[in-house]
């Protein structure tokens, strides 16, 4: 059975207070920190389609390609291969930008650096999958391809539209790969920055009931569902310096009293 003494129900208030202040603060971090990757992810977007409207044109400059070559056979092919290269290479420039770095500059606190962290995680992983360099040389090596099996059969349709199939399946496996790991990572991260909280509560109060902390987080601030809660609470009750009792029929979580202290 837990007794308060008189000093520590007079104090309880105020440090709910402040408690409530500290938590408005970090949800408004929260907030930013959502609001500013929801536009990352808008901009990886307008990228996608963009590029997209890239492979319709390259697919555009490919027929050309081919038409010019069976119709004109000595046609100064080294200058085609210069003007195309130089088209794809604009084309494919780095996704990173200036309008992408200056927002970068914007985090400020401990939880904004792990958004900034993530972020450029991201970055790094796209370009580990779309090396400019590679992609370049690769679309030249599939021209090449597309010329000379142009020549020989006088099939341009099927071979074009082969390539250009193989070419959108690699494109659509790179997006697809990028937003899945950034969504897990944003998940995670989110998980883990909750996860936390409520273990500094718990400490903060040594005492706390889970109705408390799940009107705090739940239902004041809305940062997860009541279900995505109890899940949370059921893994901090495997925490070494997590304990639970039962009062009545209200579940409350304490800090663990290491045994050392209990010796004399």
């Amino acid at each position: 059975m837990w007794f308060f003494t008189k000093k520590q129900e007079e104090e309880t208030p105020k440090k709910i207070m402040q408690l409530h202040g500290l938590l408005q603060s970090s949800f408004q971090n929260v907030k930013r920190d959502t609001l500013n990757i929801s536009h990352w992810l808008k901009f990886m977007y307008q990228k996608s389609q963009h590029h997209d409207q890239q492979l319709q044109h390259l697919a555009s400059q490919i027929s050309a390609l081919q038409n010019t070559s069976l119709q004109h056979p000595k046609f100064d092919k080294d200058f085609l291969k210069y003007e195309l290269y130089q088209e794809l290479r604009h084309d494919l420039r780095p996704l990173i930008s200036q309008e992408v770095s200056l927002s970068l500059t914007e985090f400020k606190d401990k939880n904004d650096k792990l958004v900034k962290q993530l972020v450029r995680e991201s970055i790094d992983e796209y370009y580990l999958y779309h090396d400019i360099n590679f992609k370049l040389n690769t679309l030249q090596s599939q021209i090449n391809e597309i010329k000379n099996t142009s020549i020989a059969s006088q099939q341009p349709s099927s071979v074009l539209q082969e390539k250009i199939q193989v070419i959108e399946h690699q494109k659509s496996n790179i997006r697809a790969n990028l937003r899945e790991k950034l969504l897990k990572k944003i998940t995670k991260n989110s998980k883990d920055y909750l996860k936390n909280m409520l273990v500094s509560m718990i400490h903060k109060y040594e005492k706390i009931s889970a109705h408390q902390l799940r009107e705090m987080v739940v239902e004041e601030q809305g940062l997860c569902s009541k279900s995505s809660f109890y899940r949370i609470l059921e893994e901090l009750e495997e925490l070494s310096d997590i304990s639970t009792v039962w009062e009545g029929k209200e579940k409350t979580y304490l800090v663990k009293i290491k045994a050392t202290s209990q010796k004399h």
